[in-house]
């Protein structure tokens, strides 16, 4: 939600009033008012905007997380790894060898 982040939409991320954590593999979401869309597919699955999560430690870190190296190397599970991108420019892939191999 840092105003400095560039994102596509925040739409459903803004409805969040807070995260609790009571355990480490727990996460309760707490909305400011009902939003029927809020599911798992809406906040962590790809959708027509899908979102990612990273750390409170890695937000307070960077104020402005547009241009911090992780950006640049997205981690997936798809057909192709990025392996350089040059913003502006270009981006080069590679075939991803895990999905070759299976």
């Amino acid at each position: 939600m840092n105003p400095a982040t560039t994102v596509a939409t925040r739409h459903g991320y803004d409805q969040i009033a807070r995260v609790d954590t009571p355990d480490r593999y727990t996460a309760v979401f707490r909305l400011k008012r009902p939003f029927s869309p809020a599911a798992v597919q809406t906040f962590f699955a790809h959708s027509d905007a899908p979102y990612f999560i990273c750390r409170r430690t890695c937000s307070a870190r960077y104020h402005d997380l547009n241009r911090v190296p992780f950006n640049a190397s997205p981690v997936g599970t798809g057909p192709f790894k990025i392996v350089r991108w040059l913003r502006g420019d270009r981006i080069e892939f590679v075939a991803n060898e895990r999905l070759l191999s299976g």
